[in-house]
């Protein structure tokens, strides 16, 4: 079973699984973005947008969205959502990478937990097509897991890479500060944060990269 097939089985069964924007995406467009007062012209793109809930709060915050997932099933869930929330929003199946847009594009880039499940030798690619559809000035954001999380436990199939289907994560690379650092080197502002919780009585520990890079 590949990624996309994973994926297309995991939503099917679980459905939207989380159907609230990440905290962390909101304290940053609060902290970025509450000053700008036409926000209609900033396009932001959602990577592996799923079923739609960055998409619902970003064109609620009155952005220009555009989003894209290879899951067939994610992309027909973010449709109905889209319509049931009587927004609007540029939505499409595509693999990444590529990534389908022209150079200098978008405004913002958001991945929340996608670009982690990208095989590791496509890697370096995608931070560069992320850099080539962001316009000069523009921001990416990023939540990522790091390598203190536990899916670390679980089957290495490559470099820091790990797979854990019974958690719904399928295949999952986890970054070290250092490769965040060198996939970034373009950006001419790279904010990196770390966070931990633990959950289950405590007998997990889920980390994450916190990123923010100006282009």
């Amino acid at each position: 079973m590949n990624s996309d097939e994973i994926w297309n089985e995991i939503y099917k069964k679980h459905g939207f699984r989380a159907k609230y924007p990440d905290e962390n995406l909101i304290r940053f467009i609060s902290t970025k973005f509450r000053n700008v007062p036409d926000k209609k012209s900033l396009k932001v793109l959602d990577l592996g947008c799923g079923p739609g809930r960055h998409i619902i709060f970003l064109a609620n915050q009155k952005f220009s969205v555009y989003g894209i997932d290879a899951s067939e099933t994610a992309i027909k869930m973010a449709k109905n959502f889209i319509e049931e929330n009587n927004i609007t929003a540029d939505i499409r199946i595509s693999e990444m990478p590529p990534l389908p847009y022209e150079n200098d594009y978008f405004d913002l880039i958001i991945d929340c937990a996608s670009i982690q499940h990208i095989k590791v030798d496509k890697m370096n690619r995608i931070f560069s097509e992320i850099y080539r559809i962001l316009k000069t000035g523009g921001m990416f954001f990023s939540i990522i897991r790091s390598m203190d999380d536990y899916i670390s436990s679980s089957k290495q199939i490559a470099n820091n890479t790990f797979f854990n289907l019974d958690d719904n994560t399928g295949e999952i690379h986890l970054f070290d500060e250092a490769e965040i650092r060198s996939l970034l080197k373009n950006f001419t502002e790279l904010n990196i944060e770390h966070e931990t919780r633990t959950f289950e009585n405590m007998s997990k520990k889920r980390c994450n990269w916190i990123i923010a890079a100006k282009k």
